[in-house]
């Protein structure tokens, strides 16, 4: 068995299919999240290029979950447009707040659904506080959650606000 030739042209310079490099846990960090790669930290990877705060934040949730053996969490477009709505709402305000009626309008159609609220001056402090609390760890790395939405927003001094919204 082997490549098509119009498959052949997409593949690497070896001829092979590249497969992604894996992280490895930095021994010099109490957090699960602080990755070494090629023996930079990958936090400073996504200091140095502009990815953004959703995207950061889904990468840390979805890594805790990794380390773990956990599955991914899958985006879906409803929670993130209501988590979205939640984070702007908190940034505009200047301060954080659970979302209660969105948690109690998702349990009438889900199982089993959770939130983090939480607000830092970076992505990564924010995970990192949320990790150090019991309840917003045990909703990152909860096996039973299958869908995720992520909402951030920035406020007026450049903090971070965000809200997670999980469902079965």
């Amino acid at each position: 068995m082997g490549y098509s030739r119009e498959n052949y042209t997409c593949l690497s310079m070896a001829g092979l299919p590249r497969s992604p490099k894996r992280h490895v846990i930095s021994t010099q960090s109490n957090s699960p999240t602080i990755l070494v790669a090629n023996g930079k930290h990958s936090r400073n990877y996504m200091r140095q290029t502009h990815v953004s705060d959703f995207s950061k934040f889904l990468y840390l949730i979805n890594n805790e979950r990794f380390n773990l053996n956990i599955s991914p969490l899958r985006i879906t477009d409803e929670l993130s447009q209501l988590s979205l709505h939640h984070a702007q709402w908190m940034a505009d305000n200047g301060s954080v707040r659970n979302a209660s009626g969105i948690v109690l309008h998702l349990s009438r159609t889900s199982n089993k659904v959770g939130q983090n609220v939480g607000w830092a001056p970076s992505c990564e402090e924010v995970h990192l506080h949320m990790m150090s609390l019991a309840g917003d760890r045990s909703r990152i790395v909860d096996l039973g959650y299958t869908e995720v939405g992520v909402g951030t927003a920035r406020g007026s001094d450049g903090s971070v606000f965000v809200c997670e919204l999980f469902r079965t």
